[in-house]
């Protein structure tokens, strides 16, 4: 794409979360921008280090501001006035991720694309491609980039954390190992090996689903909660461990409950953790 000699007006990298599709677009950025690109960016030019500093003046990455969840229409008021005028140097912006654009920036992007300006091209990286507006997507070239194989990712996650608790960090985070470094980070061994036990026990019958529920309240992190329960429960199903129906069944029911948990605010956490918990109670038993 890049030796082509003109990159993409708008790229659309999109795949599972915890990946790298940032870093890939911060790397295309490099190599667009960079004053002598072989097989990527040189790392040595002065607009590589200008990018390294973070001071390029070419160079815009739009994403939510710390501790908030959506990019407003403020971030790209400010690239529509940085890149509305034709200039011939190359300039690149990266949105990420892009499905975090609210409605408003998202009309004020799209007026973007439909009229680009000059050597512009706008990366955007997306998790949830479906989230975005038909017509920003249908605008946008399309780039896939699907979780590496097991095998590499757990060979690379082994390098970075503890290789006792790597595979299972790994299935927490449905094979993605930037996320499971992520998760490595934010909870001690001990506390994902008991959440682990607990729900394998829940599932086997030998539990109670009361007292897990309690215990998955203390851990203090739904996702995590559902992850892990997802995660044993595809353990016993490709394993062919219990009957097919009742896991799949299982499967089906922590999949609504994450869609509720992530769409309904204010739900009472005691009881959905509670109901799961005896839903699921004897699964796999």
């Amino acid at each position: 794409m890049l030796d082509s000699g003109r990159p993409p007006h708008a790229l659309l990298v999109h795949g599972p979360g915890g990946i790298g599709k940032r870093r890939l677009a911060l790397r295309l950025a490099s190599a667009i921008l960079c004053i002598d690109p072989r097989s990527g960016p040189c790392g040595a030019c002065r607009s590589c280090h200008l990018l390294d500093a973070g001071s390029h003046p070419d160079f815009l990455r739009i994403e939510p501001a710390e501790g908030e969840s959506a990019i407003p229409i403020g971030s790209v008021r400010d690239l529509i006035d940085r890149f509305t005028l034709a200039a011939e140097r190359a300039r690149v912006a990266v949105i990420a991720p892009a499905e975090a654009m609210n409605q408003a920036a998202a009309n004020a992007f799209l007026k973007t694309l439909e009229e680009p300006a000059g050597r512009a091209t706008f990366i955007l990286a997306s998790d949830a491609p479906g989230r975005l507006p038909a017509t920003i997507r249908s605008r946008c070239r399309k780039m896939a980039a699907p979780a590496p194989p097991d095998a590499e990712a757990l060979e690379w996650l082994e390098t970075k954390t503890d290789p006792a608790i790597a595979r299972h960090l790994l299935a927490l985070s449905g094979g993605a190992p930037l996320a499971a470094l992520e998760l490595g980070q934010r909870h001690d061994k001990e506390a994902l090996l008991a959440l682990h036990a607990e729900t394998a026990a829940l599932l086997g019958g030998a539990a109670d689903p009361i007292e897990v529920a309690g215990s998955w309240r203390k851990i203090g992190d739904g996702e995590l909660v559902l992850s892990g329960l997802f995660a044993v429960l595809g353990d016993l199903v490709r394993r062919g461990a219990a009957d097919p129906d009742r896991l799949h069944g299982a499967v089906d029911d922590v999949v609504e409950t994450r869609r509720r948990w992530l769409e309904v605010p204010g739900l009472n956490e005691p009881l959905l953790y509670e109901g799961l918990a005896l839903r699921c109670a004897g699964t796999a038993a």
